[in-house]
């Protein structure tokens, strides 16, 4: 039984340690995007405002995916005390 313990607190560590990578890498992604945009709105490209509207096409669906499967889990069920 302790063993079995020990190997789910591993586990749990590399999970961990996992989601932490990919919420590094993701914070990377939003402040290389973030500068890409205003160099965009200083330069007044018409580029920018065609890929903002590309990606508010592709991602609006994939958030309301990923919402609804968070709902789905009952995570922002509320509990009765």
């Amino acid at each position: 039984m302790e063993k079995n313990k020990e190997f789910l607190d591993y586990e749990q560590t590399v999970i961990d340690k996992k989601k932490t990578i990919i919420a590094y890498w993701l914070a990377v992604m939003v402040l290389i995007c973030s500068v890409l945009i205003a160099i965009g709105f200083l330069t007044g490209n018409i580029v920018l405002v065609i890929c903002l509207g590309i990606i508010n096409v592709l991602f609006g669906p994939v958030t309301l995916f990923f919402y609804l499967r968070e709902v789905k889990k009952g995570v922002f069920k509320a509990e009765d005390d």
